[in-house]
Formats: C-alpha cells, sequence, structure tokens
C-alpha cells in the first residue's frame, strides 16, 4: 500500500500565526467513509454556531450597540417594504395567527426563566448554634412570585369589600332617613263624623256613647238659648254665620231657625248682586258720555305734536287742550245732555288725556298774553271793580256772540253802543292810567317801516353780523362776518372792512349801541339809522355809497314804563335757562342766537367740560326755542380759549348748572 501525506491547517491555528503539519500515514487498511449529515443537523449546527457568534458580540458592548443599530435598520427596511406588518395593519385572521405563536413563545419563555430562577444549595449546610435545623435553602423563585401576587390580590379584594360595606351602611342609613321624612309628611287619616260614630257604635262601649251623646244634647241646648236670646237681625245673622260651614250644610245637622237664609231671588239674580251691576254699568255709561263730550272739537283741541301724547297705566292717548275751564264745561255738559252729575264728580271722571292749557306749554292758546289778562280780570273782580272774573264772561257782556268777528271788531250795530273796557275802568278807575293803540298809530308805524323800501342798498350788507368799535377812536367801526368774542384791538378774524365817519361832533362821540341796539332788525341797513335832517341834505359817497355823518339817536319817552317787561339779549350773549320737569328744575348755560315773532328766544345749549362750572363749549345739534320767562339771568361775557380746532368758553365764577347725565 502506498502511503500518503496530508497537511492541514486549522483556522484556529491559522488565526495564532502558527502552522501545524499533520502526517497521516496511509496504513493499508482502508478507513470507512464519512456519514454524511441531515438537513436538520445541518442547521441545528448552523444555529448553534449563530448563538455563540452573537453571545460574542453580545459580550461587547462596542459590537452590541452596532448589532442592535443594525437590527433596527433592517426592521424599519422591512417595514416600509411591507415584510412585517403592525398589528392595525392585518386583517383578523393574522391578527389571530401572530397572537397565537406570541402566546406559545412567552409560555417558552417563562419556562425558561422559573429553570433559570431555581437554584441548589451547597450540599453542606453552614455552621450555626441553633438547635433547630436550618431551613431548605433551595428557594422556587415561582412560587414566590405566585404567593405575593396571591397576597396583593387577597388585600385589594378585602380593600372592595370594606368599600362595599361602608356603601351599603351609607344607603342604610339613607333609607332610614328617607322613610322617616315620608313618615313625617304623611298626614294622619282624617276621621269623619261618620266613620268615628260607626266606630264608637261597632265598640259597643255605652259609656262612650253616652258621654258623646249627652255633649252633643247639651251643645245643642246651649245654642238654642242663645239664638233666642237675641233680638235684632244682624246679630242673629252672625251667629249664624259662625255656625255655619261645608261640613254643618254636608251633613244637615243644624234646625231649620239657624240655617241662614239666602237673599230673596228676582229672575234668577240676587238683588244685592244685581243692584251692583247694574250702578257699575250706569257709571260706565256715564263715564262714556263724559270721555265722548270732552273729546268733542268745541270742547278740546286736539294736539298735533309728535311728543303730546299722555301714558296712565300702560294706556297711550294723544293730548288734547280744553278750550274752556272745567266748570263752564260742567255746566256746558249738564244743560247738553239732561244728566244730572256733580262738579267733583265731572271732574273724577274726566279723562287723563284732555288737561287744561298751561302758560308754560307751546302751541296752546293759553299763552302769557291770555294768562295776563285772566290775572287783570281776576285782580279787578277781587276788587270788586268789575263783575266778571274771565276774558270769557267780559266778551259775553260786551259783544252779543264773542264767537263773531264783526262784535269783536265794534262792527256789530247791537252792541256797537256798549261800553268798551278802556272807557269803562277810566270811569270807574280813574288813578289807573291806559294806554290804547288805535288802527291811525298802526298805520303810522307800517308807513315808517315802508318808506326805506326805496332806498338804494350798498353790496355786502346782508353779510354783516357784527359791528365793533373802539373808544378812543369813535369814528371807526370795523365790520364782521361772524361774532366772536376776542380782543376788539387784536381780533383779525373774519373782517370785511371799515367804515370810517368824519368827526363832526366831539359832544356825542359815535357809539356801537346808537348802530345797533338790541331792539333793532340786524336785517336793516345801516343808512336807517340816519338822523331826518341828514337824509334830506344831498349825501356824498365815501365807500359804496355810505352816510357822511351819523348823529346820536335820542329816545324818546324813555320815561314810559315798559308794557312788554321783557329783558333785551342780543346776538352772543350768554344767558341761564331753566327747563322744568314734573319734580325737578333743570339749569343750562345757553347762547342767544335771535329772537322769533312769537315771542320766543332762539338758544344754542352749552355743555359742561369741567367739575368746577366754570368751563363750557357749545353743542351745536342742540338748538332750540325757549320763551323768555324761562330765562333765569344774563350771564357775563366769557373768554375765548382754543384747544386746536375746538373753542371753550370760560367764565370768571362758577355757574350753577344741573345736568341729567353730570
Amino acid at each position: 500500500m502506498l502511503s500518503y501525506s496530508f497537511f492541514r491547517i486549522s483556522k484556529s491555528r491559522r488565526s495564532l500565526g502558527v502552522e501545524v503539519l499533520s502526517e497521516c500515514s496511509l496504513s493499508s487498511e482502508k478507513m470507512p467513509p464519512r456519514k454524511k449529515m441531515t438537513r436538520e443537523e445541518r442547521l441545528e449546527k448552523k444555529r448553534i454556531a449563530e448563538r455563540l457568534r452573537y453571545q460574542r458580540i453580545k459580550n461587547d458592548k462596542d459590537k452590541y450597540a452596532q448589532q442592535k443599530i443594525k437590527e433596527r435598520e433592517k426592521y424599519e427596511k422591512k417595514k416600509e417594504k411591507g415584510v412585517i406588518k403592525t398589528v392595525q395593519q392585518m386583517t383578523p385572521r393574522e391578527q389571530r395567527k401572530v397572537r397565537k405563536v406570541w402566546r406559545e413563545k412567552a409560555k417558552i419563555r417563562r419556562r425558561r426563566l422559573a429553570l433559570q430562577d431555581i437554584s441548589n444549595a451547597p450540599e453542606t449546610p453552614p455552621c450555626s448554634d441553633s438547635e433547630y435545623p436550618p431551613p431548605p435553602q433551595n428557594i422556587n423563585r415561582r412560587a414566590q412570585a405566585a404567593q405575593q401576587k396571591s397576597i396583593r390580590a387577597r388585600k385589594a379584594r378585602n380593600l372592595i369589600i370594606r368599600k362595599q360595606e361602608a356603601e351599603i351602611s351609607q344607603l342604610k342609613s339613607a333609607v332610614q332617613r328617607y322613610k322617616k321624612q315620608i313618615q313625617r309628611i304623611k298626614k294622619p287619616p282624617i276621621s269623619t263624623p261618620n266613620t268615628k260614630v260607626n266606630s264608637l257604635i261597632t265598640a259597643g262601649d255605652k259609656e262612650t256613647i253616652k258621654k258623646k251623646l249627652l255633649f252633643s244634647e247639651v251643645i245643642t241646648q246651649q245654642l238654642n238659648e242663645h239664638f233666642s236670646n237675641l233680638n235684632t237681625v244682624q246679630e242673629k245673622r252672625v251667629f249664624r254665620r259662625v255656625l255655619s260651614g261645608k261640613i254643618v250644610k254636608k251633613y244637615n245637622v243644624l234646625p231649620k231657625e239657624m240655617k241662614i237664609k239666602p237673599l230673596s231671588k228676582i229672575g234668577k239674580k240676587l238683588r244685592l248682586m244685581d243692584t251692583k251691576r247694574s250702578s257699575r254699568k250706569n257709571c260706565e255709561n256715564l263715564k262714556t258720555c263724559i270721555v265722548k263730550f270732552m273729546e268733542d272739537d268745541s270742547s278740546s283741541r286736539l294736539c298735533a305734536g309728535k311728543k303730546d301724547f299722555i301714558t296712565k297705566k300702560g294706556e297711550r292717548k294723544q293730548k288734547r287742550v280744553m278750550l274752556d275751564t272745567l266748570l263752564n264745561l260742567h255746566k256746558r255738559f249738564v244743560e247738553k245732555t239732561h244728566i244730572k252729575i256733580s262738579y267733583p264728580m265731572f271732574c273724577k271722571l274726566r279723562p287723563f288725556w284732555v288737561v287744561q292749557p298751561r302758560c308754560d306749554g307751546r302751541n296752546t292758546c293759553m299763552c302769557v298774553i291770555h294768562s295776563n289778562i285772566d290775572l287783570m280780570l281776576k285782580s279787578l273782580y277781587n276788587a270788586k271793580i268789575i263783575s266778571v272774573s274771565n276774558y270769557v264772561d267780559l266778551l259775553n257782556q260786551v259783544c252779543c256772540n264773542r264767537f263773531n268777528e264783526k262784535c269783536l271788531s265794534r262792527e256789530c250795530k247791537t252792541c256797537l253802543n256798549k261800553d268798551d273796557l278802556a272807557k269803562a275802568l277810566e270811569k270807574t278807575c280813574p288813578n289807573i292810567k291806559i294806554f290804547t293803540v288805535d288802527d291811525a298809530d298802526i298805520s303810522e308805524k307800517a308807513a315808517k317801516l315802508g318808506s326805506t323800501e326805496g332806498i338804494k342798498t350798498f353790496s355786502g350788507t346782508l353779510k354783516v353780523h357784527q359791528v365793533t368799535g373802539c373808544v378812543r377812536i369813535p369814528n371807526c367801526l370795523k365790520l364782521k362776518s361772524l361774532s366772536c368774542f376776542c380782543d376788539s384791538e387784536l381780533c383779525r378774524h373774519f373782517q370785511l372792512g371799515t367804515l370810517d365817519y368824519p368827526q363832526t361832533h366831539r359832544k356825542f362821540p359815535l357809539r356801537v349801541d346808537d348802530i345797533y341796539e338790541a331792539s333793532n332788525s340786524e336785517d336793516k341797513p345801516l343808512i336807517n339809522f340816519t338822523s331826518q335832517e341828514h337824509r334830506k341834505k344831498p349825501q356824498k359817497t365815501l365807500q359804496h355809497s355810505l352816510p357822511t355823518s351819523i348823529k346820536t339817536k335820542i329816545h324818546k319817552d324813555d320815561s314810559k314804563p315798559s308794557t312788554s317787561g321783557k329783558k333785551t339779549f342780543c346776538n352772543g350773549d350768554f344767558v341761564l335757562v331753566k327747563l322744568q320737569d314734573k319734580k325737578t328744575e333743570y339749569r343750562y348755560v345757553a347762547m342767544c342766537t335771535g329772537v322769533e315773532e312769537d315771542d320766543e328766544l332762539e338758544v344754542i345749549f352749552c355743555k359742561i367740560c369741567d367739575d368746577t362750572g366754570k368751563k363750557f363749549r357749545i353743542n351745536d345739534d342742540d338748538i332750540s326755542f325757549i320763551a323768555w320767562d324761562q330765562v333765569l339771568k344774563k350771564l357775563p361775557s366769557p373768554n375765548l380759549k382754543m384747544r386746536g380746532q375746538r373753542i371753550f368758553y370760560t367764565f370768571n365764577e362758577s355757574i350753577g348748572v344741573f345736568e341729567r347725565g353730570f
């Protein structure tokens, strides 16, 4: 046999850099063939090698960390490709299958961990001086964990039981409390008289029945005795009322004498109720007649204002003003309707929306002039000078018909010869001085006013709203298109120019009051204020044909008393105005802007701007017309202050104003 030499290089030895030569001599005998490994053996061998390799990697921290990163990256890639699915992505069948595998693996893992927890104690026990043998050292971790789990479960169970017992006791106490409340709420059963009698008869107690019958008999006789002693019908009726009631009426136990007799019925209605209903119905009919009479145009006039209404108890009515006094209206109502009604009842049933005219109310016939006439006539009547106390009776005495225009204008032949009031007063009261205005005086005044129509006006007259002058230069007037309260020497606002006059009269220097007075109209040209002798002379042209000289106007009849009794206000004057409410009087600062024909003053109200009551500003939207008696006093001229585009007016003293919203 030939012998061969085989050389094998081991992998482990190659890693150490050592090569070992193995010689195998061929023997003459033939070696048996190597047994082939099955597939399962190869896979098992491969798994063992893989576990060893993974164990070596786990022993090295750096390699183990890198291995974890690689495994995580592989997992993410498989997840992106869809190889690995999450539980949400799986179908219900796949979920059941995967969970079954997980349960099996968990069982295997628990068994493996249980085997690892069991540790064998050494055979030789440790030395101990105790007489008792030492406990066994073999510890079953799994049994110990089960015991701890059982202890925790028992504690939780006991806690739940204690909570349930506390809740049960609480509910039991609540049930007892509610039972007690229901017991208190429930009323004891009411025993009727029949029930009590039946119970007594059923019981058969003769003594009790005897006492009850005796009591009822005694009470009955005593009541009859008292009822027989009553003398008046009213006392008997009160006695019957005390004994009457639902229970007595139900069992019908009273004798006929003590029963309350109903009122006699006539036509199935009680007399008393019928009387009340008829009286109420008559009162309603009477009130309807009075309302109809007062709403007649001959008795009252309807106010057409938007705010002329009265509300009472939720009923809103348009205001009506009486055309006569309530006393005269009562007389007319009795004469017209032939209904006998007293004056107090007539005033009581008067509709609330028909009111008497007031002096301070607008759009009423009770203006200041009529009120003054009534007051004068009443004073004359109280002094026993005349026999009438109001202007209606006076007109009835002087005229045939006070509604006839001819009678009022003294053209009626029947009442033409009657003495007028002025002559009657002159005869009876010679000490009273009476001034009369006839048609001739009116015509003369109209002729004087119309004589200026032919005079030619110059351009710019209507633009002049203020004329100012200086004492040191009396013959020079400054014309302004708008009024302001700045210093006259330094103000340059709204100027239109100046009017220069030659100073011919040193004794009477030219003044602003001589040109513009409070009583003069603003629309009249300046040429109207020249004297008559200068008007007759030819005038020289000077700045738009203005007069060359102006004399001071001499006021005539200055000694005569004023009949109007009103103060004069100019445009731009500040006044203190009062506005009357039901119970409160409000005071405001206002600036005069004009005088109307119906004796009203046009003002624009000012709004207070500080707490001192000295600083005000004009409210352009608050313009109103007030009566002369609403002006309390004229205020001094304020100081003008500018803040940007706003104008403020400051007074030296505090003004006593009262505003609702302040």
